[in-house]
Formats: C-alpha cells, structure tokens, sequence
C-alpha cells in the first residue's frame, strides 16, 4: 500500500484505505502528524507542526521529536511520501474530507453527503495539546456546519422519496437532538411514508425533554407541524388552498436552546442589557 493508491477516511473513527484493504489508524504521533499535513493540504511549518504535537516541551526537544518522528513515518510505505521543503512539510494524500469538500463544491451533493460518515477525527485527541484541539474542533465545527448545510438542501427538494429522506433527517436529529429544523423534515417525511403516528411520537419526545430539562416548548413551525398531523385544519392561504408548514433554517447550527434563552430574556421588561 502506498501513497498514491490510498484514501485517509478522516471522518468518524480515522481509517487508511485501498481498494481491497481498510485498517484503523492507531492514535500516535507519527499518525497524528499525517492526520494533521493530510488536512492541512499545503506546506506547513515545522515549528507549528512541533508546537501542535509537543506543546509541553521546549522548542529544541520539540524539533528532536519532530525528527524521529518522521524517521518513524518510513515504516508507513502510504505515509513514506511525505515532503520536506526548507523548514516546511507537506504531504499529499487522498482523504475523504477533500472528496466532501470537492463534492460540494462541484454541486454533487449526495456524493458529498455520502462522503460524510460523522464528525472529523472521531476519538483522535488525548487533549494534551490545546492547539491542536482547538483546531481539530474547528475544523469539525466548519466540516459539520456544510454537511448540514446540504443535507437541508437536500431535504428540501421536493422530489425526494420518503425513505432517503427520513434516513438523512434521521442522521441530522441525531447529530443535534435539538436541531428542530432537520425534526420538522424528519416529521413530513415520515408523515408522507404514511408515518403520522411516528412523526408524532418524535415531536412528543422533544417536547417532553425540552420541557424537563429546560423548562422551554417547541419552536412555532414545529408545534404547526403536529397540529397539521393531529389532524387539526391548517391556516388557509390566499388561493384557498391549506398552506403546509414549513421548517425553518435560521442559519444556526447546535443552538437551537441558546435562541430561546435569548428570546425569552429578550421578551422581559427588566432586561436591559444582554
């Protein structure tokens, strides 16, 4: 296996792949240092390499370690490539990350929301470098922040089938509990797989644990979803006919309690500065 046939999965649990072989990569410093030049995609300096992986040692001891560690690297035949160019590094593999990243922006998005197998680097930091976390969790943040970007837009075509559609939404309500714009897909995609019952049963257990743990109801859009599947009549519009509700994405991504604690703050008479 070498570098020019192999694919860095980065996303959930990290892998290193071919065509006919698919194996763990261990959590250690000479695959940390390919994880973080793979993500990277362009020359990197050595000193923030070694800040990054060694934040505890000093700079001398730091470098030392950067040294044997890519020494080590040369038992990895697909990690063998890296490149070295003055006191820069850079190593050029295939990961599925650029394949998402490419996806998206060529406008294949079920090849891009296929790519996308859960959050980047899954269990792949001891945090013992505050660098490299911070890092690693904004990557994350951005990286899951456009998988559902296009997971929306996605569920937003009307031509969908019932089944993609609730397995995606389902992906999106379990990333985020409290994602209620990917529960109102979930909702109407199982309401038209003939689901009522179920769509229900899910809005009731938001409800219930919205209600326990914060004291807080449903947004309007999704308490007009499940009035619209208990049965109750929708508002009618101009041309007469019912207008189905519909889910709203403010833009917001995992914070869908903080905006309510804000709009209720807001709302009170004795709150002057937020």
């Amino acid at each position: 296996m070498d570098a020019s046939d192999v694919c860095l999965n980065l996303f959930g649990s990290p892998t290193v792949g071919s065509a006919d072989t698919s194996l763990a990569l261990p959590f250690e410093r000479r695959t940390q240092l390919v994880v973080l030049l793979a993500l990277r995609r362009q020359w990197v300096p050595r000193a923030e390499v070694a800040s990054m992986l060694w934040p505890e040692q000093e700079t001398r001891l730091a470098f030392a370690n950067l040294r044997k560690t890519i020494f080590r690297m040369q038992s990895l035949p697909w990690a063998a490539a890296i490149e070295s160019q003055g006191a820069t590094l850079r190593l050029e593999v295939a990961t599925d990350v650029a394949l998402f990243e490419s996806a998206l922006r060529e406008q294949r998005v079920e090849e891009a929301l296929a790519a996308y197998r859960g959050d980047l680097l899954a269990g792949f930091d001891d945090g013992e470098s505050e660098a490299c976390t911070r890092w690693v969790a904004f990557e994350g943040d951005r990286l899951r922040a456009a998988w559902r970007g296009a997971a929306l837009a996605q569920l937003a075509d009307a031509g969908l089938e019932p089944a993609p559609a609730i397995a995606l939404s389902a992906r999106l309500f379990e990333a985020d509990p409290l994602d209620e714009a990917a529960l109102c897909h979930h909702m109407s995609a199982l309401a038209r797989d003939g689901q009522a019952g179920a769509a229900r049963g899910v809005y009731r257990q938001l409800a219930e644990r919205l209600s326990a743990d914060l004291g807080l109801a449903p947004g309007s859009e999704l308490r007009a979803l499940h009035v619209a599947l208990s049965g109750a009549p929708r508002p009618v519009g101009a041309t007469g006919v019912a207008s189905p509700p519909t889910a709203v994405d403010d833009g917001f991504v995992g914070r869908s309690i903080e905006l309510q604690r804000i709009a209720d703050l807001l709302a009170r008479d004795e709150c002057r500065l937020l």
